[in-house]
């Protein structure tokens, strides 16, 4: 089994999120897991229009209250056909912790709607 090298928990999510390159070409996409430090973004981008490994691209990730947050990130892989892990580089304090807040209570939740069946 391979040995788990993150130091802080994804939490399994599935919200809407919109990534852009330097150059301003934008493209939607959903969000798949996140924590403070990184998120992982399925896109529906052809293989050869994937940010590169290294690329810096900036993440728009829609909250369920509507709520926008905006940072910085840096492509840590890309998956052909699937998405690209962000590791986020630019995290003012402000959205670190909406997004500390929301994974711990989302998991929260996760964790008691498991129990429950």
């Amino acid at each position: 089994m391979a040995e788990e090298r993150r130091s802080v928990i994804r939490t399994p999510v599935l919200l809407e999120a919109r990534w852009k390159r330097l150059s301003g070409d934008a493209h939607d996409a959903h969000l798949k897991n996140l924590s403070v430090v990184g998120c992982f973004l399925e896109t529906s981008v052809q293989p050869s229009a994937q940010p590169h490994v290294r690329e810096p691209i900036e993440v728009e990730i829609v909250m369920p209250d509507g709520e926008c947050l905006t940072t910085w990130g840096e492509v840590i892989f890309n998956i052909p056909d699937g998405g690209i892990g962000v590791y986020f580089t630019k995290l003012d304090k402000e959205v670190r912790e909406s997004l500390s807040q929301f994974t711990e209570q989302y998991g929260r939740n996760e964790r008691a709607s498991d129990a429950d069946t």
